[in-house]
């Protein structure tokens, strides 16, 4: 007997004047962190918390964000970023708070944003995504790039 049990989640941007950082690292070197959530590519907050330290500046950020009474934020795994590159980024959307040049909570364009994953062929770098091209590419984890905290809850 198989038991499925499906849940539904709304991924809540973080406010783009205290969620969003221009320029943090992913970690202070480039060296693997080879735990299992490090390379999880669907749930940002595993790793976020699992490397809530010094070492690791974007997730110590994000961790430490409190907004609007709410603590939970986190750096978006791989899929959780492509979600808002697709749907909020500047060449795609509708929704008019987003909209490049005219949107106060746009997302950055001309730099990538970091995801919660490392790459899991090469532990000394993380994935990022650019919100113009949606590009996503391989860093290596000391370069700096912006950070747009998530948080989720049940829909």
């Amino acid at each position: 007997l198989a038991v499925h049990i499906m849940f539904t989640y709304n991924l809540i941007v973080a406010p783009a004047a205290t969620g969003d950082n221009s320029s943090l690292a992913y970690k202070t070197s480039d060296s693997g962190d080879t735990n299992p959530n490090s390379q999880n590519q669907v749930y940002g907050k595993l790793a976020s918390d699992q490397f809530n330290d010094a070492l690791h500046p974007a997730f110590q950020w994000a961790r430490g964000l409190t907004i609007a009474g709410y603590s939970d934020w986190y750096v978006p795994a791989l899929n959780e970023l492509a979600l808002l590159m697709y749907n909020l980024g500047p060449n795609w959307t509708t929704a008019s708070a987003f909209q490049f040049g005219t949107g106060a909570e746009a997302l950055a364009t001309g730099t990538p944003y970091w995801s919660a994953s490392e790459n899991p062929s090469n532990l000394n770098a993380a994935y990022n995504q650019q919100a113009t091209n949606a590009l996503v590419q391989s860093q290596l984890k000391s370069f700096t790039v912006r950070v747009r905290a998530v948080r989720r809850q049940l829909a």
